[in-house]
C-alpha cells in the first residue's frame, strides 16, 4: 500500500503550494492518501480554507486541540497532529527532505512512522 503524502508549511513553500493550491501565511499541515486530501488549518483559515479547497477535507486544529486539552494545557502541535492524522487513518507518511526536525521526531515518538523522499517530492511538478 502506498504511503500518504504530508507537508507541513506555510503556502509559499514550492511543494505546499502544488500540492495544496492554497496560500496562508502560516504553516498549515496538508496531507493526501490515495483517495483524499485533508488540510488542518487554523481557525482564521477555515472559511477561506472551505471556500478555496473544493474536494479536499478541512479540519478546525482548534477543534483538535479542544479534544485533546487536560487540565487547561493545549496540547503541543506534534499531538494535534497526530491526531489529524490518525483521523484520517495514516500511520505512515512521506516526508519531504526539508521537513521540520523536531516536529520529525515528535511524530516518531507518537508512533508516526516517517519516510523521507529525497529530492523532489511531486516528480511530475519536473515536466511542464
Amino acid at each position: 500500500m502506498k504511503r500518504a503524502k504530508l507537508i507541513v508549511a506555510a503556502g509559499d513553500n514550492p511543494d505546499m503550494a502544488y500540492a495544496a493550491g492554497f496560500s496562508a501565511p502560516d504553516p498549515f499541515a496538508w496531507v493526501r492518501t490515495r483517495s483524499r486530501a485533508a488540510v488542518l488549518l487554523s481557525d482564521l483559515e477555515m472559511d477561506r480554507g472551505r471556500r478555496e479547497l473544493r474536494g479536499t477535507r478541512v479540519v478546525s486544529l482548534s477543534q483538535i486541540e479542544k479534544r485533546l486539552t487536560r487540565h487547561g494545557r493545549r496540547p503541543p502541535y506534534s499531538e494535534a497532529l497526530n491526531a489529524f492524522l490518525r483521523s484520517q487513518g495514516i500511520r505512515s507518511v512521506e516526508v519531504p527532505e526539508h521537513f521540520p526536525l523536531g516536529l520529525a521526531r515528535e511524530l516518531e515518538i507518537l508512533g508516526v512512522k516517517l519516510h523521507v523522499v529525497r529530492g523532489h517530492f511531486f516528480p511530475e511538478r519536473e515536466f511542464k
